[in-house]
């Protein structure tokens, strides 16, 4: 007598592959591999997916969510929302190196120009919250956010290549000193353009 059949829905395939790609990374991911590690033939996957390219969308999402969840678990603890936002995403390519790759460092379903996100409209409101803490023009506080921004990667990109090793105190000053001497040098060029 057989057991209960094990349903192979969608959520669960795409909540697999995730994991999979956590563990052994994106360029190892197939249909094949993906099957054994969840422990059943290919037919379950290709009943849900016409092809492994529509199966990484839904992956691709999914990792995405995975990521903004941990960003908020860190960063909800901490009062200065740059560096909650710089320590998760550095954390993340620690503790999850393989994940932090497949959405920042391959081109699978490499979006815009990421420079580009710093002059368009998305980031107004991120401006307009930046120009309240720190009272600088909107012009300066795109150039703030992108400055951190290329600290942050460059320090994530570093730690990911294992370059370098930095503990969670080391990182904090970094983006801590990084933040405040970026506003004291835009200031300064505030004041004297006055």
């Amino acid at each position: 007598m057989r057991g209960p059949k094990v349903k192979y829905d969608k959520d669960l395939i795409v909540e697999k592959s995730r994991e999979y790609i956590d563990k052994n990374g994106i360029k190892q991911i197939s249909i094949r591999n993906l099957a054994k590690y969840i422990g059943c033939s290919t037919q379950p996957i290709f009943r849900q997916y016409k092809n492994s390219e529509e199966l990484l969308k839904d992956v691709y999402i999914s990792m995405e969510k995975y990521y903004e969840n941990f960003v908020e678990r860190i960063s909800s603890n901490i009062d200065i929302p740059f560096l909650g936002l710089g320590l998760s995403y550095i954390n993340f390519s620690k503790e999850h190196p393989n994940l932090f790759f497949a959405l920042f460092m391959n081109d699978l379903y490499k979006k815009d120009n990421l420079l580009d996100f710093f002059k368009n409209e998305e980031s107004d409101s991120v401006i307009k919250d930046i120009s309240k803490q720190t009272e600088l023009s909107s012009e300066n506080c795109r150039k703030l956010l992108r400055n951190i921004w290329l600290l942050t990667h460059g320090m994530a990109t570093m730690i990911y290549t294992k370059q370098v090793k930095y503990n969670d105190k080391e990182i904090r000053e970094i983006l801590f000193h990084g933040f405040y001497g970026f506003i004291s040098i835009l200031k300064q060029k505030e004041r004297k353009n006055d």
